[in-house]
């Protein structure tokens, strides 16, 4: 294998392919970037358990076809550090040989023939998404995912496909984060996957670099694929619990609020409960007010009042995890928010008022 190709192209592809590369996997092969040439394209491969990125760039059409497996974080540090220009890569024996102009690396491959192929799954149901819209939608519910082994399972954001919706839900069973996103082709039957959150945040950087991605959903793989670069995420295994009821309440109390000045008023409650264990905040409400309020034996105390819209039903006062909230609201750009409420100890929900396809529940603290 021999070929010319220019730093910035390079380190672009294997910028993405290493985000699929985790240091603490068992099989050394996996610490390692494949490079293959094939035609007059470099395939650039990452892999761990659960991500697969692979990244295709233009090379000369005299380069050499051939493959190989280097140390990927190596091999990253030593491209960034190398300054503009054509580099080559070639396969010599017991080494590989990366030059620009003077600079000269020889490094230790590994055997190309234990790297793992790329997923692939045969008569799975596809969908296109503008990559914009995806990456929006998942980060506007994959910080609800959990994080604890207690039940693996909510520890990935579920995906479902059914007619002219695709449903994203995340949950730790503590709070939970819903967002619809409308299809322009119908899905029938209904499709489902179960990504790990974590990876799914991994790859994010990545989904707003493209116009369209086309999503396949398979039995073991949730794959997307655009122009030069293919993602493979290895589902969770089981089954997710059924939510779709807990998003519908009789609201005994329901009003809007301002969502900047709300998410402010927030931050500065979160700033007396920082230090506590569960960073819990008092709202009440009534007519046209809120109060927040919250205590902290060592730093003392905080309350604001601030002005509610549209208020309906009974007086409310209730406790919730502040940071919860403030995850919820990061990153909207909504105006306005709906808080609808079931009494003090009930979850309650939160979504923006132009989009009832987001959701947010919260499980309030039960204060004795």
């Amino acid at each position: 294998m021999q070929l010319h190709v220019e730093r910035e192209v390079l380190f672009s592809a294997v910028q993405q392919a290493i985000r699929a590369v985790d240091a603490r996997v068992a099989l050394p092969i996996l610490s390692g970037l494949y490079l293959e040439v094939v035609g007059d394209r470099l395939v650039i491969a990452g892999a761990s358990g659960e991500l697969y990125v692979r990244v295709q760039i233009p090379v000369d059409l005299a380069a050499e076809e051939g493959r190989t497996v280097l140390p990927a974080r190596f091999f990253f540090n030593l491209l960034r550090r190398l300054p503009s220009g054509p580099v080559e890569i070639a396969v010599e024996e017991e080494r590989v040989r990366v030059r620009q102009g003077d600079v000269e690396f020889r490094l230790s491959p590994m055997d190309p023939e234990d790297f793992p192929p790329f997923p692939e799954e045969v008569g799975a149901v596809s969908i296109s998404l503008a990559g914009e819209r995806l990456e929006r939608a998942l980060r506007s519910v994959l910080f609800a995912a959990s994080s604890s082994d207690t039940r693996p399972i909510l520890k990935g954001v579920r995906w479902r496909a059914a007619g002219e919706e695709l449903v994203f839900v995340a949950t730790d069973s503590h709070r939970l984060a819903r967002r619809v996103l409308p299809l322009e082709i119908p899905v029938d039957p209904p499709v489902e996957a179960i990504p790990p959150a974590a990876r799914l945040e991994d790859i994010l950087p990545l989904l707003d670099e493209a116009d369209l991605w086309r999503l396949t959903f398979g039995k073991s793989t949730l794959v997307f694929r655009r122009e030069g670069l293919e993602i493979a995420l290895r589902l969770l295994e089981g089954v997710y619990p059924e939510t779709d009821n807990l998003l519908t309440l009789e609201a005994q109390t329901t009003f809007l609020v301002a969502v900047e000045p709300f998410r402010e008023a927030l931050e500065r409650a979160a700033l007396v409960v920082q230090k506590s264990a569960q960073p819990t905040v008092r709202l009440d409400a009534e007519g046209g007010a809120l109060v927040l309020s919250a205590n902290h034996p060592e730093l003392g105390s905080y309350r604001e009042i601030l002005p509610v819209e549209g208020f309906e039903g009974e007086k409310l006062s209730i406790w919730f995890n502040v940071r919860y909230l403030l995850e919820a609201l990061k990153g909207w750009e909504e105006e306005r928010a709906v808080l609808q409420f079931n009494g003090s100890w009930k979850p309650f929900l939160v979504r923006p008022e132009l989009d009832p396809g987001w959701v947010h529940l919260i499980v309030p603290v039960k204060i004795p």
